[in-house]
């Protein structure tokens, strides 16, 4: 049977408080193609703040390879943006406290790069150039000193491949993909602090700070 990927009631996630918590687990190798993807809640709220909580950095540079929330009361805020090698796209509406589905791809090949919030496309960008990560994979967090994610995070994964609209969707209602698949953090061990993953390749994540578990839904 295939193992059921979409969040709910009675499954454990990682919670962060937004100040030193995150995941820290190896650096990816270069890759020609990524799919990045993941179930994220926000704790806080779009009007209050003018925020980038980090969801996925592994680079020191800025617009390189990343996925961040946008919160905040101006025109830039309430948006998820995604990024790979300067292409860049920012859409979609954060609700404080509402989970949503991430997801972002990447093909050297064709040069285009998707956002996809709940299953659907919402943005695109063109760019050119491989994935080359330069830092170690941080999930919630980023090297690059701005704010770390305040929620909640589960079922991480990155592929070496631009998964299609039709994989994003079937990833979205609780489908197992495995093909390409380089790094799976479930983040649903409900005690401990290691994430394992569960990609064949041994990326085990670590806990940093003070995450805790929690259940899902």
């Amino acid at each position: 049977m295939e193992p059921e990927t979409r969040l709910v009631g009675g499954t454990p996630v990682l919670e962060l408080d937004g100040e030193n918590d995150y995941v820290e687990v190896n650096q990816l190798g270069n890759m020609n193609a990524i799919t990045f993807s993941a179930w994220v809640k926000s704790h806080d709220s779009h009007g209050a703040l003018n925020t980038r909580p980090w969801v996925f950095g592994p680079h020191t540079s800025w617009g390189e390879l990343s996925m961040y929330l946008r919160l905040g009361s101006n025109e830039e805020g309430n948006a998820v943006a995604w990024n790979v090698n300067g292409g860049y796209t920012r859409q979609g509406t954060i609700e404080e406290k509402e989970w949503m589905y991430l997801a972002g791809t990447y093909n050297k090949n064709s040069g285009e790069g998707y956002l996809y919030i709940g299953g659907e496309e919402v943005g695109s960008f063109t760019a050119s150039g491989e994935v080359v990560p330069d830092y170690k994979t941080l999930l919630a967090s980023t090297s690059q000193g701005y704010d770390n994610l305040n929620g909640k995070i589960g079922d991480v994964r990155i592929y070496n491949r631009a998964l299609s609209k039709s994989e994003i969707q079937n990833l979205y209602n609780g489908k197992h993909i495995s093909d390409g698949l380089v790094g799976y953090w479930p983040l649903n061990e409900g005690k401990g602090d290691t994430a394992y993953g569960h990609s064949g390749n041994e990326s085990h994540g670590t806990l940093e700070g003070d995450p805790q578990w929690v259940i899902g839904r």
